[in-house]
């Protein structure tokens, strides 16, 4: 799985889709490390696909193979870490394919 960083694509971390799941991966993050009940908006079941990519490279938005993070790290925008940091939490909560 991975993610798209260039600020062009449609498909990235920061495009406005992007932006939509970053808010949203954060309120469920949220939501769960408060102890109350998740409930995974719909619209974020139907932009996590756009965003988070499987398969090989490249992004299919952009085309591009060298702008892409597969995991979270310092040297990642804190958008991209939010997203990399929880897809374990998105499978539990049916956001992401187990």
């Amino acid at each position: 799985m991975f993610i798209c960083k260039n600020l062009g694509c449609l498909r990235s971390y920061n495009s406005g889709d992007g932006q939509i799941v970053v808010n949203h991966v954060q309120q469920v993050r949220a939501a769960h490390n408060a102890g109350t009940q998740v409930h995974a908006p719909q619209i974020l079941k139907q932009l996590t696909p756009n965003i988070y990519q499987s398969g090989e490279p490249p992004c299919a938005g952009c085309g591009q193979v060298n702008n892409l993070a597969h995991h979270a790290g310092p040297g990642e925008p804190a958008g991209v870490n939010t997203l990399l940091e929880n897809v374990e939490l998105l499978q539990l909560y049916g956001v992401l394919p187990a």
